[in-house]
């Protein structure tokens, strides 16, 4: 079982890295498109959902665990991924995703808040490692729930 959660685990960080390298090299700023962030999750789900579907047990729990550990595997690569590509690869990624931000909060923030808000956009550092580590504890949250959505998959599915 803990082969086909690594095996798992792996295809779904990999083929996540390999689709965001595309979209990348396509238009970087497709990276913060929701539709793009959408995909990724897509990404995770069908690998979290072949590993607990392999998990030959009744009780819920097993495949439960099987897919969050799978989400899990797969988000550490995605961070890991996400680090390289902000600090290594292309520093400049970071201002772009400030600017899209402010362009898509300008509009509710009042005009005197505005460069207030930009300011602090611009000086935010959302891929240095501690933010990283924050995000991936965070985001734990929701591979969670996607973890349950696959074991309740599995389990209908097996009854």
């Amino acid at each position: 079982m803990k082969q086909t959660i690594f095996k798992n685990g792996l295809l779904a960080g990999v083929v996540t890295m390999a689709f965001l390298s595309a979209v990348y090299a396509i238009d970087k700023t497709w990276l913060f498109s929701m539709t793009v962030i959408s995909a990724t999750l897509v990404l995770y789900m069908l690998p979290m959902y072949r590993a607990a579907n392999d998990v030959k047990m009744l009780e819920f729990k097993a495949v439960l665990r099987t897919a969050f550990v799978v989400f899990l595997i797969a988000n550490a690569i995605y961070y890991v991924f996400d680090w390289v590509l902000f600090n290594v690869v292309d520093k400049s990624l970071a201002n772009v995703q400030a600017e899209l931000a402010i362009e898509y909060y300008r509009p509710s923030t009042p005009i005197d808040k505005q460069s207030e808000l930009a300011d602090g956009i611009r000086a935010a550092n959302i891929h240095d490692v501690k933010s990283l580590i924050y995000r991936f504890v965070r985001g734990a949250i929701g591979g969670f729930g996607m973890a349950v959505l696959a074991a309740f998959l599995v389990k209908r599915q097996q009854a």
